[in-house]
């Protein structure tokens, strides 16, 4: 169990740096002020059903935006992306930087501190999910737009609708985020489809091998219409395992099918 919850830990570190950040920041929106709230009482873990995963995660690309578009200019398109690890890093130095001169936005003839951009963030983050998600705050989870689809390759890709519907599977609310445990990855241009995610997880019982457990998507068979097929992907969403047997006496008794090749007379 402990490496269970391990793998499906998705406790955001870069929200470490900015959540304690939010108790200088108010807004007279009340919409605003409600994210606001929402945040300064999440436990950090990107859930599927969480509401303020969702909001810290769209907040994050916003912010990005925010702070360094602006001097980044024609750049920006180039150098701001949620891929890569050092963007992150440098987010992370930032907040503990509170009079560094990227909070200043150099288009304006203010001068705007830390808190003034994280505000516009927050302001442009409930925008964002209004626009594409909708006013019910309520609907605003995580597992709404972070979904992955299991894309089969070459028919999934097609382009031909009903061959894809055969062959692909999804979306599925996920939860994860970049840089957690686990780690599914979203891309700012398509917000926040999952890009990548762990491919398989596995827990090896040194002492008794016919213990250890494995998951992954999406099953075993590669015929879409195997029952075997998909079988794995609500469990993989889940944190759940199949039993990984090694003995040949286990795999024997817990067989239910059996393929015997001969050669051919």
């Amino acid at each position: 169990d402990v490496y269970k919850r391990q793998h499906m830990d998705a406790r955001s570190l870069l929200a470490e740096s900015y959540v304690p950040l939010l108790e200088g920041v108010s807004s007279s929106d009340a919409r605003v002020q409600a994210a606001i709230e929402r945040l300064r009482g999440w436990d950090m873990q990107a859930t599927p059903n969480s509401v303020p995963a969702a909001l810290f995660e769209v907040f994050s690309m916003h912010l990005a935006q925010a702070a360094l578009a602006d001097e980044l200019g024609e750049a920006a398109d180039a150098y701001l992306s949620n891929s890569g690890g050092t963007q992150r890093v440098f987010l992370h130095r930032l907040a503990g930087q509170p009079d560094a001169r990227w909070w200043d936005d150099v288009s304006t003839e203010t001068t705007e501190g830390q808190q003034e951009i994280i505000l516009r963030a927050l302001e442009e983050t409930v925008a964002w999910f209004e626009e594409n998600v909708g006013n019910d705050v309520e609907s605003w989870t995580w597992g709404e737009i972070h979904t992955a689809t299991f894309v089969s390759d070459p028919l999934g890709q097609s382009g031909i609708g009903l061959i894809e519907n055969v062959v692909n599977r999804g979306p599925y609310a996920v939860g994860g985020t970049t840089s957690a445990v686990n780690a599914t990855s979203w891309s700012w241009e398509q917000p926040a489809a999952v890009g990548g995610h762990p491919s398989m997880r596995m827990i090896i019982d040194l002492g008794s091998l016919d213990d250890s457990r494995v998951i992954h998507p999406t099953g075993q068979s590669g015929h879409p219409f195997h029952p075997h097929y998909d079988d794995f992907i609500e469990m993989w969403v889940n944190g759940d395992y199949r039993p990984m047997w090694f003995s040949r006496e286990a795999v024997e008794e817990a067989a239910v099918d059996e393929l015997l090749l001969q050669p051919a007379e």
